[in-house]
């Protein structure tokens, strides 16, 4: 559920500088508090709301307007995150801050962040987990990290910093069930689920040695309209087929889904 946000919701975006307001929103008595105002939290908020609760909604950050957004990665990404430490330093978080939550950022983004000091790391891959709603979520995040770190020697070209998400398939190799069903999940499924022949033309264009000429004339069909697929795919699984990165990744989605799928032994194979 993605809203704008009109002038009247601007009427209840109180700012910490603004005393009065504050003082104001502080003396009424609210049926929910609830701190973050990422996609979980926006979403409860909304929902209580239509049920006719008094909901206040905390966040660290500001209001940014869409034109406040330059696009330039690390001005924005001082801007809508801030890095939190772990019990014991040992662990960095990039947190979103301003409303929206960690929905303004992305592991891209902190990774950016990561790349201005990474040089104070010692040697060795440096690995960014994904962005989480609150520093209770870290774990996950860490796990994630943790993974990918003890996957990234697989990859040693890897670039430094290096994503979480960009290890999947070192990760699913290396035994981590979790990147197993997310390039199932986020691959292989959303093909499927696309039709047109996409499938097909994947597993046919990588059988080819990856030439467009030969999947063709494998399937049938112009060379055209392999071209064609070969950017649905893209579309649909954000892989590009044609790169090779991102055609490792195809590859193994495309075994781990078929495995994932498979009937168990007491279910009938589908016709």
């Amino acid at each position: 559920m993605i809203r704008d946000i009109t002038p009247a919701h601007l009427e209840h975006i109180v700012e910490p500088h603004d005393e009065t307001r504050v003082a104001r929103a502080t003396a009424r008595v609210h049926d929910v508090c609830i701190v973050g105002s990422g996609p979980g939290g926006a979403i409860a908020a909304a929902t209580l709301t239509a049920a006719g609760c008094s909901v206040v909604l905390l966040e660290r950050g500001a209001y940014h307007p869409p034109d406040a957004f330059t696009f330039r990665p690390l001005d924005m990404a001082t801007r809508l995150g801030h890095l939190a430490l772990t019990r014991g330093y040992r662990t960095a978080l990039y947190q979103g801050q301003g409303l929206g939550g960690s929905s303004l950022i992305s592991a891209d983004r902190a990774a950016e962040v990561v790349r201005t000091f990474v040089a104070a790391f010692g040697p060795g891959p440096v690995v960014v987990g994904p962005p989480v709603e609150h520093l209770m979520d870290a774990a996950s995040s860490t796990r994630e990290a943790l993974s990918g770190f003890r996957a990234a020697a697989a990859w040693p070209e890897a670039p430094r910093p290096v994503t979480s998400h960009d290890l999947l398939p070192e990760r699913a190799l290396a035994g981590d069930g979790h990147a197993r069903r997310e390039l199932a999940r986020s691959l292989y499924d959303p093909l499927l689920g696309a039709g047109g022949g996409l499938l097909e033309t994947l597993v046919t264009f990588f059988d080819s040695g990856s030439s467009v000429e030969a999947a063709a004339r494998a399937l049938f069909v112009h060379a055209n309209t392999v071209r064609y697929r070969l950017r649905r795919i893209h579309e649909v699984s954000g892989y590009s087929p044609t790169d090779p990165r991102d055609a490792y990744a195809l590859r193994l989605a495309l075994t781990l889904g078929r495995l994932l799928k498979r009937p168990r032994p007491h279910e009938p194979a589908d016709a």
